[in-house]
């Protein structure tokens, strides 16, 4: 066997082709299934995950152009090559807009389609070392010397196992996304979709597409049919991070879906079944968000079955020196860097920092030092860049002038380190070149 998460569903009415074509490509080493109707192949679809559907054009029923588009509607990551017994222009090109991979004549050699089905396998295998990559080194970060934060990590290796809802708690940064990513690879569900959808960076409306998807024309600028995270999910995992900051009338609808496990597209009554873990995080309080009516009672311990609280950086000091050494090690590659000595009062500075902005705080601190290493070594004045810079504080500014005044000074400190180069300092600071020529604009900056 190639692959035994690599799967190919054909869809044919011609039993004879059908079953010929799926002992071939299981001598090649695929995992095949076969059914007789596009109907069959949507039920099929909408509950297992496969890499590839191999459709037949002319059915009873629905036909293969419609297949292959109600497949895409469901997952775009869907490979469809569509096959004709009849091979036309028109048909093929019609085929190839609607979003076939191609077109396979029935009656030429069938090693033409083994090579199109390899070219996708060969992709395939790539993205998936991809992620396997991606997931270990992410959940080499839940490594921990504390004998606490040990205790919560365990705890999360234990519910993935199941399939309850869980809540993540912690400040910001502490790395909830990372614990969420955790807890959906050492579940049953891993080989399975892991969709995160950001509730704080969507507006209402937005929201709501984007969890359940909309209807062409359910409203101005809906174009097309388009499938929501949720149906993105489908037999894998979602996370809905910053979940405190959900509207209420969102909440009862997603009170709805959580129960009965089905939705209804914005602008459609057709409901449709779906299978998901829910995993939600926040860094706020929700129970005073509900005395304050700000988020609903029942809802909250709809989705709280399990609660994981994760702590600040501050509480597991004794992952520093792990820590560093992983985010040392990854930007040094991505900078071509080769770091072999951090001076000792670096050490000292990162073990006393309290790091209010937690793992990601410290992350990037460390790509920083990173960048202004010489020679592979990260001394004590490197440190200077990332203390704050002082400003006068009277007690008589407003926030934003205070904020601005910080600003002002942390940008010309950057500037003066890196030597007034634009391109370096933008890339320290984390924003496009363009916004760092509007900051120096704005505050009068001169070299």
């Amino acid at each position: 066997m190639k692959n035994k998460n690599f799967g190919i569903l054909i869809v044919d009415d011609e039993a004879a082709y059908s079953k010929g074509l799926a002992k071939i490509l299981e001598i090649e080493g695929y995992l095949i299934e076969t059914v007789r109707s596009a109907e069959d192949a949507m039920e099929k679809i909408k509950k297992k995950k496969y890499q590839m559907v191999v459709t037949d054009l002319m059915m009873n029923g629905m036909n293969g152009i419609e297949l292959l588009e109600k497949t895409l509607e469901l997952n775009k990551d869907i490979k469809v090559i569509v096959m004709t017994a009849y091979a036309t222009v028109p048909t093929a090109v019609d085929a190839m807009k609607k979003g076939a991979l191609s077109y396979f004549v029935k009656g030429n050699d069938p090693v033409e389609l083994i090579d199109e089905i390899e070219k996708v396998y060969e992709e395939y295998k790539k993205s998936e070392l991809h992620s396997k990559t991606y997931d270990k080194k992410e959940n080499s970060l839940l490594e921990s010397e504390n004998k606490e934060f040990k205790k919560i990590i365990d705890m999360a290796r234990k519910v993935a196992e199941t399939t309850v809802n869980v809540i993540l708690l912690g400040e910001s940064g502490v790395g909830k996304e990372v614990f969420a990513n955790y807890i959906h690879t050492q579940s049953p569900r891993k080989n399975q979709p892991f969709i995160a959808v950001n509730c704080h960076a969507l507006s209402e409306s937005v929201l709501e597409s984007e969890l359940f998807g909309h209807s062409k024309g359910a409203f101005t600028g809906a174009t097309e049919n388009r499938i929501g995270r949720f149906e993105s999910a489908n037999t894998g995992t979602l996370f809905l991070d910053e979940i405190a900051d959900m509207p209420l009338s969102t909440q009862i609808k997603l009170l709805r879906v959580i129960e009965e496990r089905a939705i209804e597209k914005i602008g459609s009554n057709v409901t449709t079944p779906v299978d998901f873990r829910l995993i939600t995080a926040t860094n706020k309080s929700i129970v005073k968000l509900i005395d304050q009516g700000l988020f609903r009672e029942d809802f909250y311990y709809r989705i709280n079955t399990i609660i994981i609280e994760i702590p600040p950086l501050r509480e597991h000091k004794e992952d520093i020196y792990s820590l560093a050494s992983k985010f040392i090690a990854k930007a040094s590659m991505q900078m071509k860097k080769e770091i072999h000595t951090i001076e000792p009062e670096v050490w000292e500075y990162l073990n006393q920092y309290d790091y209010p902005g937690n793992i990601r705080e410290f992350k990037n601190i460390i790509e920083r030092l990173v960048v202004f290493s010489e020679n592979g070594v990260i001394s004590k004045d490197d440190l200077l860049i990332h203390e704050v810079p002082a400003t006068d504080c009277e007690g008589d500014q407003t926030l934003k002038a205070f904020r601005s005044a910080i600003e002002k000074k942390y940008i010309e400190a950057v500037l003066a380190k890196n030597n007034f180069s634009m391109t370096k300092t933008a890339t320290v600071l984390g924003i496009t070149r363009r916004q760092l020529q509007n900051k120096v604009n704005e505050y009068e900056i001169q070299k």
